[in-house]
């Protein structure tokens, strides 16, 4: 269960990823999943922004948007084209855990983002469908953005994982409690904590 490897942010600190080609998903296919602990909503941020998971890039991130008041999941993909699915601020529970997802599903020409296993926004869009774009050695960053020192998170994360792939909802709803091995899925992240 989450918490008890969890990373808190007190809108200072970060993490910073070593630069690895496993980061670099060039399928038109991404999950990106975290457990997350929110003590403040994203209207109040002191930023425009604050990245939960992020690359200068912005090829697939997770991050908390001011502005719109949501937490999104956003993904580029190689000629460019990006979606910014988001969960609206009063769904978004505070002072306790919770599971977000966001997949890309190329095929499909989605974006979509999931809270606590339910589906809460899907972004079509007819120009998306390559593969992720991807940079050699992307740099990533859990609590700011990338390489860049700004859009400092604030809160508690745990169990990152990158797929390289879109897991359906059901894998969501079954990976978002403790890992369960077995069962025919693989544990197929290339980030895990």
């Amino acid at each position: 269960p989450p918490g008890k490897g969890a990373l808190a942010f007190f809108g200072a600190g970060f993490a910073d990823l070593s630069p690895s080609v496993d980061l670099d998903i060039t399928d038109a296919a991404v999950t990106l999943t975290a457990w997350l602990y929110l003590e403040t909503p994203p209207s109040d941020l002191a930023e425009p922004f604050a990245s939960i998971y992020d690359a200068g890039e912005d090829n697939y991130v997770l991050y908390l948007d001011r502005a719109n008041a949501e937490l999104r999941f956003k993904v580029t993909d190689a000629d460019g084209t990006a979606e910014r699915p988001g969960i609206p601020e009063a769904e978004l529970p505070l002072n306790r855990w919770f599971h977000v997802a966001g997949v890309y599903r190329g095929d499909a020409e989605t974006a979509e983002i999931y809270l606590d296993g339910a589906l809460v926004d899907t972004h079509f869009n007819a120009a998306l469908g390559e593969p992720v774009r991807s940079v050699p050695a992307q740099v990533a960053a859990l609590g700011k953005d990338g390489v860049n020192n700004r859009y400092y998170f604030d809160g508690r994360i745990d169990e990152v994982e990158v797929w390289r792939r879109a897991l359906s909802q059901d894998e969501i709803r079954l990976f978002r409690g403790p890992f369960l091995y077995g069962d025919g899925f693989e544990r197929g992240s290339t980030l895990g904590w």
